[in-house]
């Protein structure tokens, strides 16, 4: 017969769910544990524990929360690369909007 989960354990489960649902989708990580959406956005934001959803990470990742910790690290994108997915402006951009904000702004009786 095998333990309950300690609350160290849900919560890592939980921790590793949130950026999996993250990075990946609410619904294919639902998938992926043969839950149904509802019962993993109501395991992940409130204080319902769902059994068959902790057992299905654990049976994956490990039960260790250790081992769970680690998979919500490599779910992360690595430290560093914010900036490179960051829209970069180019210098026409740059005198547009500069060209906005010098632009003065209509009131509503200039407009009527």
């Amino acid at each position: 017969m095998r333990r309950p989960p300690s609350a160290e354990q849900i919560h890592a489960v939980r921790e590793y769910l949130r950026t999996r649902a993250w990075r990946r989708g609410a619904q294919p990580t639902a998938d992926e544990y043969g839950v149904s959406r509802s019962t993993l956005w109501r395991f992940l934001w409130t204080e319902h524990v769902s059994p068959k959803l902790v057992a299905a990470v654990t049976a994956d990742i490990g039960a260790s929360t250790w081992e769970l910790r680690q998979a919500a690290e490599r779910l992360h994108p690595p430290r560093g690369t914010a900036g490179v997915n960051r829209l970069r402006l180019t210098s026409a951009d740059k005198q547009t909007i500069e060209l906005l904000c010098h632009t003065p702004l209509a009131t509503v009786d200039e407009m009527a």
